[in-house]
């Protein structure tokens, strides 16, 4: 028997950002309009959620672990 090579192609789907902004309204529960934010404002929240994330990962570290 002979190997045969499978062609793989990836094609880019964007993300549907109008069912993301609905996804994370819903889910943060904040009503933050980030187009009206400042740029320092804007690092000062990626800063906060990526803690955010940071944390929920963790917490989920520890519960594996238990």
């Amino acid at each position: 028997m002979k190997a045969v090579k499978k062609k793989v192609s990836e094609k880019y789907l964007p993300p549907n950002s109008d069912v993301l902004k609905i996804f994370y309204q819903h889910y943060f529960g904040n009503d933050v309009d980030y187009e009206k934010l400042t740029d320092d404002e804007l690092i000062l929240e990626k800063q906060r959620l990526l803690k955010e994330l940071e944390e929920e990962s963790d917490s989920g570290k520890n519960k594996k672990q238990n």
